[in-house]
């Protein structure tokens, strides 16, 4: 269904494969219906090609902040260790075919772009206020889920060489949101 050489542009988030491959594989009877799903169905941009997309943005998180949105091809970020940018909530614009390294921000052309940006951020937030995000949880992965496989269940358990460390990491995860965390920290992670 999908041409040959086809290039889409289009905005997909990972969150959008599992309703997606629901629909595709008609089940979607077990989408839980208890909670928010963030994923958007995405199958008429699978079988139709670019300009099918259900989804116009996405919302990037750093952490438990919200750390930029992205629309069409721009990227704003919301998160600046500029303490001026940072209060106005709004930092870098760029322009990600252009810059997908998002290196050299748009200075005077990005300005046009911030109403836009600022009106997403007002209604991701009325949405958040609505609809809360839930508490994070820490401890082992895949414990919490009711019909999950053994095999699922095994990959839980954490490698023998975790045992040998001088604190208990579970400890230590449990107390992971009493330790001082500040998103606009750079990290030193370079790709490059």
């Amino acid at each position: 269904m999908i041409k040959e050489r086809q290039i889409v542009g289009d905005i997909i988030h990972a969150t959008d494969l599992f309703t997606t491959f629901v629909r595709i594989g008609g089940a979607l009877e077990f989408v839980p219906k208890d909670r928010v799903i963030d994923g958007v169905d995405q199958t008429s941009l699978l079988i139709n090609g670019g300009s099918f997309s259900r989804r116009d943005s996405v919302m990037i998180y750093s952490g438990p902040n919200l750390g930029a949105s992205v629309k069409d091809h721009y990227k704003m970020h919301c998160i600046s260790s500029d303490p001026s940018q940072a209060s106005a909530g709004i930092t870098s614009v760029f322009d990600l075919l252009n810059d997908h390294r998002e290196v050299n921000p748009i200075v005077v052309g990005g300005f046009h772009f911030k109403e836009p940006f600022r009106r997403m951020r007002a209604r991701h937030e009325q949405w958040i206020a609505r609809y809360p995000h839930l508490p994070r949880a820490y401890g082992p992965a895949y414990t919490r889920i009711e019909n999950a496989r053994p095999e699922t269940l095994a990959l839980s358990n954490p490698p023998e060489a975790l045992n040998n460390l001088p604190f208990g990491l579970l400890d230590f995860i449990e107390q992971l949101p009493s330790l001082p965390f500040d998103p606009s920290v750079d990290v030193g992670l370079d790709f490059d």
